[in-house]
């Protein structure tokens, strides 16, 4: 393990809630606390720590804990297990049974909430990078569009623009064949 980005608070913080996992049922195997490098004191070090048992309640099961805490929950069994991962599952990436499944490059990675939006690697990463635009042109000049006098500025007859606008959005939206054909009867007596 290297040494972390964040210690200080951050490390008072994982102790206090290591404290609070034990103080709700959990078994502490391993680490729990930071560690002070022979070499590198003034490094910001913390122990790989294992928990077993943990109550699905405490702080370590209901935060971000961004350092080497492993903790395991305990389900009576496969539905238990899936509604608890599903009612706090709010993460970038999922790996079950195995730590390294989500490295593989063609898939995306990246965070959720406090851990950032966005993703790097595969598709959507790369798309993230990208600045999209749309570039249309016309391969014939047979059709133009132009703007219908009805709603180009200045406007002059405000009712009768309404009239075109809302029965241009029935035509193209509306679910009823009639009410389609009484809105291009309204559009075209309102185009001029």
């Amino acid at each position: 393990m290297g040494a972390m980005i964040m210690g200080g608070a951050k490390f008072d913080e994982l102790e206090s809630w290591v404290e609070d996992a034990v103080e709700h049922g959990a078994r502490l195997l391993h680490g729990g606390k930071r560690y002070i490098h022979p070499n590198y004191p003034q490094g910001h070090y913390f122990e790989p720590t294992l928990l077993v048992d943990v109550n699905p309640a405490c702080k370590l099961a209901t935060n971000e804990v961004f350092g080497p805490v492993l903790c395991l929950i305990h389900a009576g069994n496969d539905e238990e297990a899936l509604e608890f991962a599903n009612t706090r599952m709010h993460a970038g990436n999922v790996a079950i049974n195995d730590f390294a499944t989500f490295y593989v490059c063609q898939l995306p990675f990246g965070g959720v909430g406090g851990s950032g939006y966005g993703k790097f690697g595969g598709e959507e990463g790369l798309r993230g990078l990208c600045l999209e635009k749309s570039v249309c042109y016309d391969k014939t000049n047979l059709i133009s569009t132009s703007i219908p006098k009805v709603i180009d500025y200045p406007i002059l007859n405000g009712k009768k623009a309404w009239k075109f606008v809302s029965s241009l959005c029935k035509a193209g939206y509306d679910y009823s064949l009639w009410q389609k054909v009484k809105a291009l009867t309204t559009l075209a007596k309102n185009a001029n």
